[in-house]
Parts: C-alpha cells; sequence; structure tokens
C-alpha cells in the first residue's frame, strides 16, 4: 500500500499542478488585460473585484475544501474493499453539498441589498453581485464529483472540468466586460459582464462532471460491488460526512478571511473615514488620480489593491493543489494503519510546497514594483501596486505551507 499510495498521490498531484499551472496562466490572461485601461480600469476592476472577493471562498471550498471531506471519506472506503459505501458517498454528499448551495444562494440573495449598502458608497456594485449569484450553487455540485473522483486517485476529472472553468472565463468573461464597456461606458457593468463569464464557467464545469459520471462510472466491476459489505445506513453515512466537512470546510475558509475582510470592510472605511489619506493619495499621485471623485477613489484604490493580491494568490492556489493531491493517498494509508506511507507522502507534500512557496514569496518581495510596471505601466498601478506586492510576498511564503498543513 505504501509505493501504491505514494506513486498515486504523486500522479495525482502532477496532474493537478500540471492543469493549475495551465488555468492560472488562463486566469492571468484574463485577470490582467481585464483590469488594463483598454477593458475596466482601476475603477472597473476595483467592482470586479469586491464581487471577486465573495466568490474566491465559494470557490476555495469547491476546489481543496468540500472535496477534501469526501475524496478522505471515499478513500477509506476503498482501502477497506466497501465499495457500495463508496457509491452512498457520492450520493449522500451530492444530496448534502446541493441543499447547502441552495440554502447559501438564498441566504445571499435575501442580504444582497443591506450588503451592498453597507460596502459600497456607489451602490453600483449590485450588478455583479446579482450574476455572481448561482456560481455558488454550482460550486457545491462539483465539490461532490470532484471529491469523489480525487478520492478514487482519479484526478483527470477535476482537471478537466477546472479547465473547462477557465477557458468560460477567459473567453465569455473577458470579450462580454470588454464589449460591454465599449457600448455602454459603463465599468460596473463591466465588472458585472466578466462576472458572468465566470457564473457561466462553473454550471459548465459542473454539467461537464455530471456528464462524466454518466458515460465513465468509477471503475468498480460488478462483482467488485456484489462482493463488498452492504453500505451503511444513510443517517449514519450523511452525518459521518457533515462532520468531516465542517472542520475541512472552516479551514478552507479561513485561509481566505482576507479577502472576506476586505469585501466587508475596505471600501466602506475608505469612503467613510478616509477623508484627509484620500486627499494625500491624490495628492501623491495626482497625474492618475487627481481627476477621480471622492466617491469612486475607495473603488479605484480596491482595484490596485486587487491587481497586486491576484499575483500573491498564485503562490497558495498552486500549492492548494498538493494538499488536494496528497489527502486520498495519505487516508489510505492511514485506513490500513501504514505508518510508513503516511509519514513519506505528507514529507513529500511539504517538501513540494516548500519548493513552490519560498521561491515565488522571495520573487514578489524583491521585484514587487517592476512586476507591477512591466503588466499595467507606470503609475498608480505600479508605485502603490508594487509596495502592496512586497508585502504580500513576505506573507506568501509562509501561506503556501498553511494550505498544506490545513488541508
Amino acid at each position: 500500500m505504501s509505493g501504491k499510495g505514494h506513486k498515486g498521490f504523486q500522479s495525482g498531484a502532477f496532474v493537478l499542478l500540471l492543469t493549475t499551472v495551465v488555468t492560472k496562466l488562463i486566469g492571468a490572461l484574463f485577470k490582467i488585460p481585464l483590469a488594463g485601461d483598454g477593458c475596466l480600469s482601476d475603477i472597473g476592476f476595483g467592482y470586479f473585484s469586491s464581487a471577486y472577493d465573495l466568490f474566491a471562498p465559494i470557490y476555495s471550498l469547491a476546489m481543496a475544501g468540500l472535496p477534501v471531506a469526501v475524496s478522505k471519506t471515499v478513500a477509506d472506503y476503498a482501502a477497506k474493499g466497501r465499495f457500495n459505501d463508496v457509491r452512498q458517498t457520492l450520493k449522500h454528499s451530492r444530496r448534502l453539498f446541493s441543499v447547502a448551495g441552495i440554502v447559501g444562494t438564498a441566504v445571499f440573495a435575501l442580504l444582497l441589498i443591506p450588503f451592498v449598502k453597507f460596502t459600497d458608497i456607489t451602490g453600483k456594485n449590485i450588478y455583479a453581485y446579482i450574476v455572481l449569484l448561482p456560481s455558488f450553487f454550482f460550486c457545491c455540485v462539483m465539490s461532490s464529483y470532484r471529491g469523489y473522483y480525487e478520492g478514487l486517485l482519479n484526478m483527470l476529472p477535476t482537471a478537466f472540468s477546472e479547465l473547462t472553468e477557465a477557458l468560460c472565463k477567459l473567453i465569455l468573461g473577458y470579450f462580454s466586460a470588454l464589449i460591454t464597456v465599449k457600448l455602454t461606458g459603463d465599468a460596473a457593468l463591466g465588472a458585472a459582464a466578466a462576472i458572468f463569464g465566470i457564473t457561466v464557467g462553473t454550471a459548465a464545469a459542473a454539467l461537464y462532471l455530471k456528464l462524466y459520471y454518466i458515460r465513465k462510472g468509477d471503475g468498480f466491476t460488478e462483482n467488485e460491488i456484489k462482493a463488498a459489505p452492504p453500505p451503511q445506513n444513510e443517517k449514519t453515512a450523511v452525518s459521518a460526512i457533515a462532520l468531516l466537512a465542517l472542520p475541512v470546510a472552516l479551514a478552507s475558509l479561513s485561509t481566505n478571511i482576507p479577502p472576506i475582510a476586505d469585501a466587508l470592510t475596505v471600501k466602506r472605511q475608505l469612503s467613510l473615514y478616509g477623508g484627509e489619506a484620500l486627499n494625500t493619495v491624490k495628492s501623491m499621485y495626482s497625474g492618475a488620480a487627481g481627476g477621480i471623485s471622492d466617491r469612486l477613489l475607495p473603488t479605484f484604490l480596491y482595484g490596485i489593491k486587487s491587481k497586486a493580491y491576484t499575483l500573491y494568490n498564485l503562490v497558495p492556489a498552486f500549492t492548494a493543489v498538493i494538499a488536494v493531491g496528497a489527502v486520498p493517498a495519505i487516508s489510505a494509508c492511514f485506513a490500513v494503519k501504514d505508518d510508513a506511507g503516511v509519514n513519506k507522502n505528507v514529507n513529500s507534500a511539504l517538501k513540494l510546497t516548500a519548493l513552490l512557496s519560498f521561491p515565488a514569496g522571495m520573487g514578489l518581495t524583491a521585484l514587487g514594483e517592476d512586476i507591477m510596471r512591466l503588466l499595467y505601466g507606470n503609475g498608480a498601478s505600479a508605485a502603490i501596486g508594487g509596495a502592496l506586492l512586497k508585502l504580500f510576498g513576505v506573507s506568501a511564503l509562509f501561506s503556501g505551507l498553511a494550505i498544506v498543513l490545513t488541508g
């Protein structure tokens, strides 16, 4: 089991890491030009990022939170030959997560107007939030299928669903935003159009996973199913998934506290108490920010902050896939009390993480302003965003390891 589990982890982590490299490159091709002056600009990207910062924790749950709970359960049962329980895990998790998605979407819809009034003095972010709502449900649907196949050490469905989502985001999101801004001249509507591409991407990825399951199944033979013990009763199985999913979900959300806190507080605090600080910013960067009204300046600054955060977030995003690939292999070894296999897989995950996060973090700290200038030109983005990126680089040294350790 040790050799098999270790090999399964390495191949699974490689597939997901390769896919993440591709999808993050696609994401960069989406966000970098999207934030440019030819499309949304800093103000429009501020609107976009306010909505995306709420989407990111939900997506994190769909990628590395809820699926981990399912994959651990599935890997556990598969290692013990309980194949009926494996299939029941998919059935129960699909139902449980779908209900969670519906409830979550409904709650956010009810709180939407008060939330916008609290966080956005312009009130124009509501367009992007409305378009974002359905993605919550689709992300929850994806979680059950992704976790199921990851638990069986089959990372291809997750990989191809990520690619499907990323391509929809790039093609539909970017060009919808570009056309909307050109036709209306309204950056807030352009931000909503970009979010529309993301929502369609989550729907397309969920549909792909559903069709994959219908066509490919899980690979268990009829004889294996007949020879396996009968499944546990439904109440016990659902309770086990829920109890495992809750702490994993909270751990996943904890790594996304900064964007959630930013979405709730940054623009509001700048609007209410910025005063003299905002005037200082306008005087320091009069060429870039001098003509922007006080009502729009918080959104402008939020857009610049989000440009820097987008680059920083590449580091924990890459290390998260190592955790996703490691969990099934570690769980399978743990289920059969293979301590050597557990230690080997944990050490491999930590070594891979260190090789990624430390050089990347030091590079962001050393070259923050140069990177921002290369991507966005001179001006406020390079000066303000570059200083922020240097600080984010220090954080990246540790956030990459934190993702793997909590996973």
